[in-house]
């Protein structure tokens, strides 16, 4: 499936910030494939983020994530670098998973949505 690094990042984040709620144990495995299958482009991006930091001489705080760079040149070309990076497409080896509506009572429009590219949600 070609999905580009801004949605494998944004559903990563997504099936982490639901990671407390109970759900059906069919469900976790759904979402524990989705990650699994989605975790080597994951970590590709967050390398090459590193090397462009490195290379433009920024720092990042380890407690906040902040990244800071010594001026605001380096700070633009990073955000530019960094979204042509996002854009960029892969081909995950995962399809689309389906998630009955029950099976995640908790759930928030925010998280779904974090979620909306390789997750349907039915009732």
């Amino acid at each position: 499936m070609k999905t580009t690094y801004e949605q494998i990042i944004e559903t990563i984040k997504g099936i982490n910030k639901i990671s407390d709620i109970r759900r059906a144990p069919a469900t976790s495995r759904k979402l524990f494939l989705l990650k699994k299958a989605l975790n080597p482009a994951f970590e590709f991006f967050s390398e090459e983020e590193t090397k462009l930091i490195t290379e433009l001489g920024g720092t990042v705080d380890t407690t906040t994530s902040i990244v800071t760079f010594p001026d605001v040149k380096k700070r633009a070309e990073y955000q530019t670098r960094r979204q042509e990076l996002l854009d960029m497409e892969e081909d995950v080896e995962t399809g689309r998973i389906i998630i009955h509506d029950t099976e995640l009572k908790e759930i928030s429009g925010d998280e779904m949505w974090m979620l909306r590219h390789f997750v349907d949600f039915v009732e």
